[in-house]
């Protein structure tokens, strides 16, 4: 079992519990040898995380979520 945390635990726990990025390899031959149960939970995109919201926090990353203003 893996458990990976997110960028929003990495940067509440300063860098301690470090962020994985998301990346997906199928086993040789049989993808349905792979089973996966993602979970996301993300806070509300005006909640404030340390500085910044959350929605621009989500823009800067990936380009698309709230927009300031």
């Amino acid at each position: 079992r893996i458990i990976a945390a997110g960028e929003l635990l990495s940067r509440f726990s300063e860098g301690r519990i470090p962020g994985a990025l998301h990346r997906v390899r199928y086993p040789e031959g049989d993808a349905a040898a792979r089973i996966a149960m993602p979970f996301f939970l993300n806070p509300r995109f005006d909640q404030d995380i340390g500085g910044c919201r959350y929605g621009d926090f989500l823009r800067s990353r990936t380009g698309w979520g709230a927009v300031s203003g």
